[in-house]
């Protein structure tokens, strides 16, 4: 016997007529088990590369984004924490796409606030179930600066804003990219989008559908 192809093989030696095989052992995150005729090899739990933080459940979205990190929504996601985005290129994204990967905000006041950073948004959709909240809070304005220190860029992509309230408030940025973006059921109890000293606003191919005010 012998083992074939570049990988990792699992035959050791052969003692006699006893050909003696290499056993699986299970690392960190990963489970193996074995039934009648197979063996199942999973990955369990949130599995991170540098730079890269899948998201499965709440715990895995820290209150504080990490600069020039991509988190990763995989699945359906509930959390009533707020959450802030203080490093620059910090990014949510949806794994599967907008229909798939939810983020639902079930807190009070405002759920992703982004100060005077570059952030993006991608294949996503947000919600929330208070009355009061506000999905996303940016500011990136200091008049009297070059350009009023308008100098960060928000960027929404294919994303989906469902189901909520007060959907974003944003005042400054050099530029406001929102792109192949829908607004559904939206319940404005203040103001619903609203855009203040923004440098350039660029909102295309996106559609704002039953809007209710």
């Amino acid at each position: 016997a012998s083992n074939v192809g570049v990988g990792e093989g699992t035959f050791k030696q052969k003692v006699g007529a006893d050909l003696q095989l290499k056993s699986l052992v299970a690392g960190s995150s990963i489970s193996i088990v074995s039934g009648t005729d197979d063996i199942t090899i999973s990955a369990t739990g949130s599995v991170s590369e540098p730079n890269v933080v899948n998201v499965l459940t709440a715990g895995d979205l820290p209150s504080t984004l990490a600069a020039n990190t991509t988190y990763i929504v995989n699945g359906s996601v509930s959390t009533s924490t707020p959450i802030t985005s203080v490093g620059d290129n910090a990014a949510i994204v949806g794994r599967k796409g907008r229909d798939s990967d939810i983020l639902t905000y079930t807190g009070t006041g405002s759920f992703i606030t982004f100060v005077d950073v570059n952030f993006t948004l991608r294949n996503v959709t947000l919600k929330s179930t208070n009355a009061t909240s506000l999905l996303l809070d940016g500011t990136n304005y200091t008049g009297g600066l070059y350009n009023e220190g308008r100098d960060k860029i928000l960027s929404i992509f294919t994303c989906q804003f469902r189901n909520c309230y007060d959907v974003m408030t944003i005042n400054g940025f050099d530029l406001v990219d929102i792109n192949n973006s829908l607004f559904f059921y939206v319940q404005a109890n203040n103001h619903g989008c609203q855009f203040q000293s923004v440098s350039k606003l660029e909102f295309s191919s996106c559609e704002l559908i039953r809007w209710f005010d």
